[in-house]
């Protein structure tokens, strides 16, 4: 299970570095974009608005009732008013990214390897994730290849990754990777639908 425990945090800074890699853009831009964002979400709430991002989440707003508080400074009860809080709620596409097992992101190593790497892995998963006949390649010309090794050295770091080794170069950078690994899906029951994940070079 993946939790915030021992683990580094992720803050603006890295969000805006992160943001600037990805959309190709100055890092001062990727700042301003970033201020921009949360500044109209606290907006809509400052007037009373629900925001919702499709597939990400809802940002709301929650009335906390007025109650008797302790003043530990002072040895003292007071009166604590009601006050109103933002809450977020995750979205279903987040919340399957959390617990249902994906392909995090692939990459190409060489013409004959590809780097694959999960969200997470769990036991249902783990063993499976080591068998080459679980992965393939697809290409949109519908031609498919085969796996002829795996590396599974990288499976215990924290972000799962295995090594495929084709059984020819890759004829084009634009390809599928298949995975048909049993997880767990998000109703809580046991999937063998494939897992796939697309990489446009």
């Amino acid at each position: 299970m993946i939790t915030s425990n021992g683990k580094s945090g992720f803050n603006k800074k890295d969000l805006t570095e992160q943001l600037a890699v990805r959309a190709g853009i100055p890092k001062s831009t990727a700042a301003k974009t970033i201020n921009l964002f949360t500044a109209i979400i606290s907006e809509a709430l400052i007037d009373g608005k629900k925001v919702t991002i499709s597939d990400f989440g809802t940002f709301n707003l929650s009335e906390r009732s007025a109650f008797e508080g302790y003043d530990p400074q002072n040895d003292r009860r007071i009166s604590v008013p009601p006050r109103i809080i933002p809450v977020f709620r995750a979205g279903k596409k987040l919340k399957q990214s959390l617990n249902v097992l994906s392909i995090r992101n692939c990459s190409i190593k060489s013409q004959s390897e590809v780097s694959v790497q999960f969200n997470h892995l769990s036991k249902e998963s783990l063993e499976a994730c080591k068998d080459r006949h679980n992965y393939s390649i697809e290409f949109s010309d519908t031609d498919t290849q085969s796996i002829e090794k795996i590396d599974t050295n990288g499976l215990d770091a924290e972000i799962p990754t295995v090594v495929l080794t084709l059984n020819k170069p890759l004829h084009s950078l634009d390809f599928k990777v298949v995975a048909t690994i049993p997880h767990v899906d998000i109703n809580n029951t046991l999937s063998s639908n494939a897992i796939t994940f697309s990489v446009q070079g």
